[in-house]
This record gives structure tokens, C-alpha cells and sequence, in this order.
């Protein structure tokens, strides 16, 4: 494709867009916008004041809001929440250019607002937008991105760069990765009230920023989901305990050394505690969709010392803490259905696919072995797609060269991103396999049951790291998933193409 044709494509590409390309409308012609709809709908003023605002910023042409329809409308965008929702053409849109002016048609709040993002891209990347109709919409309905802030403090700014990122390539969900071994990045008082110790890494998440967070991300569509990864995972809280009153928690984990970080899930005072803190989060996530309970790398059960079905037990009680508050409970694949039993999550528990074993585990001998993704669908469950082998990012100081001795910062990745594996292999039916060659992968024939897709940048050693390179790293990963969840991908045009789209655009901040 000729660069000069590019003008009219965007990220993620458009699913149609009938031209006339012998005539069209000039951005800095235009003087405002008008919706009847704002009456009706007051959320959303706000995304079209933003609209307003990052236009302006794009073009330099400051648009007005008006209440009624302006005499001159072939300069004026109309916009309107109108028509029935279609089952599986999800944040559908409809954008109309001709001699009467723009219009933008969508069923939802959200469909308009992404009609806003293909207007503000448009008119970042040429200066006109040929007469003709665009007809857009996503074929999963959530495209989320999981950011370890646990083992990385994360600044506010920087995460709300992070959502203006999300919200221009029409990604919806961040989830908040905020307990970890190493870290908990999360402002929580029932530690010090109840229990006279503090969990919190130096560095936190207060629960202003998250408030703040919250109503930044849902003025651009971004619903906000908290993660609190238990029964493992949980070495900061566990020692943490057991240093401050070793007699009274020297049972809530298992003994054996690697195993330590796991919660014994039998165990009521150290499930008193995670229900303690689960309760203030979902307080503090008041309004969010959903609340990420867990379940991820429980080794607990591979050497028998826990089962299954009390693991599973477990997450249920989590899970019904969350569903008690009106938020969807989703947990990690690992346990379900890995070694049988007799209790499994309720099918209202989304589950997030991310592997189908754990290294080193992965041979049945040592039940390593997760659950098939057709098991779980044929199950009635519905997924997130995790993929491990595309979808992961985990930046990482360069310890590769040999009799390393230094302390300084090599900003060389050890596990780079894959955007162009996830542009030309990957789609949101392929799930993740026993390794990383295309074939190995879980491929399934239909999106029926397939929630949505979740790309995640896990911080393990990332500390040193500075965030804005993990920003720059990922765009161009993230920018290739938002692709291939919404758009049409490599059917539309190839890798080099999607490449010359990415470089040199960058959304508004």
C-alpha cells in the first residue's frame, strides 16, 4: 500500500469504509458539534468534551458544544445514541460524510465515544475525511491490558498515559495486578487496624490516585478492575505475619521451602486475613465491573499438600465476596478441572486463560497439566484470552552476560514483546499452548464463549526499569492486539503497512 493512501487508515483499522474519494469534508472547516442525545444520556458530555478538547489539540480548530442543530451543519458533527445493540458487533458505530456534514450513529455511549477516536485520528494522520460510510465495531467485547504494579511502582501519570494509550486503539479494561510476593501497591488501613502490621510496599497506590484513576479511565471507557493474586503469590503478607507474631500465624502457610508463599487455604486465621482486605478493596473499587480474586501458580497442590476441590473452595468463597458487592469474580485457569474433583468455580466466574501447564510441571506425572480451553468452554465458562506465548511482556535487567558484576541499568529486554507474532499468528481464538511454536497453540472454531483478550506486563524484575521505556517497548505489541481484537488485522493490509501506521502517531495526552 502506498504511503499516501494511509491517510485513511487507522488503528485498529476500521471493519468498513465506503469512499468517495472525489470529495470530502476538511477538518478545519468545522466549528462544532451538536447532540440532541446529551439530554438523555448525561455521561456523555464528558466524552464529548474530551472529544472537544484533544481535537483541538490535533487540529488546532476549537469546536463548540451546541444545544440545537446549527443552520450550517456541513460543519458541525452530529452525534447520536440511537438503534438497537447487535448481538456480537460490539461498541458498534456508524459514521456518515457527506455534503449535509458528519454523522455519528452508534447504539451505545461507548460505540459514539469510538466513532470519537476514529474522527481524532483521521484528523491526526491527513487533513480531510473522504464523503462515504464507515461501519465499525469490536468482535470481542473486552480488550484489556494487565499492568504489574506490585513488584513495579507505577506512577499515576504515567498509568493515566497508559489509559489514554488504551482508549485511542479502542482497548476498554485495565486490570491492576497490586499484591504480590514482592510488593503490595495498594493504600489499606484493615493491615494496621486489625492486625498491627503493614503490607504496603514504600511506595503505594493511595486510594485517592485510585479514585482519581477510576474517573479518568471511565471518561474514556476504560472500566478499572482490581487484581489480588491469593492463595499464592503471597510471600510479602505471609512473613510479614509470621515476623510479627510468629505463634499466632505459623500456620497459614505450608513448610516446605518454594512453598511457603502459598496461604494454607484450610487455614481460618490466615483466610480471615485475605477476606479482610479483599473487603476495603472492593470499597476502595466501589463501581468498578469486576475484581481479579486469583488463583494463579498455587503449587500448594502439586505435592499434595493441598486438593483441588479446597483450593477451588477457596476461590469460591473469594469469588462470592465479590459477587456480593455486584462485581463479576474472575480467576486465573490453573486450578480448574487441572486434577478433577468434585467442586469447580460457579460459570459466572470469568476465567482468565493464560497457560495450559507450569514449568516445570508440565508433565501429568506432577500434575502440571491445566485444563484445555475446550474443556472449560464446554464447561459453560467464559474467557479471557491471556496467551502466554503472545501476549506477555516482562521487562527485565540484561543478567545474561557472563561474570556480570555490575549494578548499572541495561536497558536490553530478556523478554521482548511480540508485536509482529500477535499481527500475523495470533487472534483472539488462539489460546495459549505447551509452548511457544504456532502449532502447539489451543485454537478454537468459535468466539461465542471468548469474553475478550488481555495483554499483561508482568514486572518480576523490573524495579531498576524506568517505566517510560516499558511504555515505549509495549506500544507497538499492544497497538498489534488492539488490531487483531478489534480491527481487521492482516486480512487488511500486512505487517510493514501496520508498522508505518504505528510510527509517528501517538495519541493525545
Amino acid at each position: 500500500m502506498k504511503n499516501e493512501d494511509m491517510s485513511n487508515m487507522i488503528i485498529p483499522s476500521v471493519k468498513s469504509y465506503v469512499q468517495d474519494q472525489n470529495s470530502n469534508i476538511e477538518f478545519k472547516q468545522l466549528l462544532g458539534i451538536y447532540s440532541a442525545s446529551v439530554q438523555q444520556f448525561p455521561d456523555l458530555v464528558n466524552k464529548l468534551k474530551l472529544f472537544i478538547a484533544e481535537f483541538f489539540v490535533a487540529t488546532g480548530v476549537q469546536l463548540s458544544l451546541v444545544e440545537t442543530l446549527p443552520a450550517e451543519t456541513d460543519r458541525y458533527i452530529q452525534f447520536s445514541v440511537a438503534g438497537e445493540v447487535s448481538e456480537a458487533l460490539y461498541d458498534e458505530y456508524t459514521i456518515v460524510v457527506n455534503g449535509q456534514g458528519i454523522a455519528v450513529e452508534a447504539p451505545t455511549i461507548e460505540g459514539v465515544f469510538y466513532a470519537t477516536r476514529t474522527l481524532l485520528q483521521f484528523a491526526q494522520r491527513g487533513p480531510v475525511l473522504n464523503y462515504g460510510e464507515i461501519h465499525d465495531y469490536s468482535q470481542i467485547e473486552e480488550r484489556g491490558l494487565l499492568l504489574d504494579v506490585a513488584r513495579k511502582y507505577l506512577s499515576l501519570p504515567w498509568i493515566k498515559k497508559m489509559v489514554d494509550q488504551l482508549a485511542a486503539i479502542k482497548m476498554n479494561a485495565l486490570q491492576l495486578h497490586l499484591s504480590d510476593n514482592q510488593g503490595f501497591r495498594m493504600e489499606t488501613s484493615i493491615d494496621e487496624e486489625k492486625y498491627g502490621v503493614s503490607f504496603e510496599s514504600s511506595t503505594v497506590l493511595t486510594k485517592s490516585d485510585i479514585a482519581e484513576l477510576i474517573d479518568y479511565a471511565s471518561d474514556r471507557c476504560v472500566a478499572v478492575i482490581p487484581d489480588f493474586d491469593s492463595p499464592g503469590h503471597m510471600d510479602n503478607i505471609i512473613k510479614t505475619l509470621k515476623k510479627a507474631d510468629p505463634e499466632t500465624y505459623q500456620g497459614i502457610s505450608y513448610e516446605l521451602p518454594a512453598y511457603d508463599v502459598n496461604l494454607k487455604v484450610t487455614n481460618p486465621v490466615g483466610v480471615q486475613v485475605i477476606s479482610d482486605i479483599i473487603d476495603e478493596w472492593i470499597g476502595s473499587f466501589n463501581g468498578c465491573p469486576a475484581f481479579h480474586v486469583g488463583g494463579d501458580e498455587y503449587f500448594a497442590t502439586l505435592l499434595k499438600q493441598a486438593t483441588h476441590d479446597e483450593a477451588i473452595t477457596y476461590l469460591n468463597q473469594r469469588a462470592a465476596q465479590v459477587v456480593a458487592s455486584g462485581m463479576e469474580a474472575r480467576i486465573w485457569n490453573d486450578e480448574i478441572f487441572r486434577e478433577g474433583g468434585t467442586i469447580q468455580p460457579d460459570t459466572s466466574t470469568v476465567i482468565c486463560y493464560w497457560s495450559s501447564s507450569i514449568i516445570p510441571f508440565s508433565i501429568p506425572f506432577f500434575g502440571g497439566l491445566y485444563a484445555p480451553v475446550t474443556q472449560l468452554i464446554s464447561a459453560g465458562y467464559n474467557l479471557i484470552n491471556a496467551n502466554q506465548n503472545y501476549l506477555y511482556y516482562t521487562p527485565q535487567i540484561n543478567t545474561s552476560k557472563p561474570n556480570e558484576r555490575s549494578n548499572q541499568y541495561d536497558k536490553t529486554q530478556i523478554s521482548d514483546p511480540k508485536p509482529e507474532a500477535i499481527y500475523n499468528q495470533w487472534t483472539p481464538m488462539v489460546f495459549a499452548g505447551n509452548s511457544a511454536d504456532f502449532e502447539a497453540q489451543q485454537k478454537v472454531d468459535s468466539l461465542q464463549q471468548i469474553r475478550g483478550a488481555m495483554y499483561c506486563i508482568w514486572c518480576d524484575n523490573a524495579d531498576s526499569i524506568d517505566e517510560n521505556d516499558i511504555y515505549d517497548k509495549v506500544k507497538l505489541a499492544l497497538r498489534a492486539m488492539a488490531e487483531k481484537s478489534w480491527g481487521k488485522g492482516s486480512e487488511g493490509f500486512d505487517y510493514n503497512t501496520f508498522v508505518s501506521l504505528s510510527d509517528g502517531w501517538e495519541p493525545i495526552h
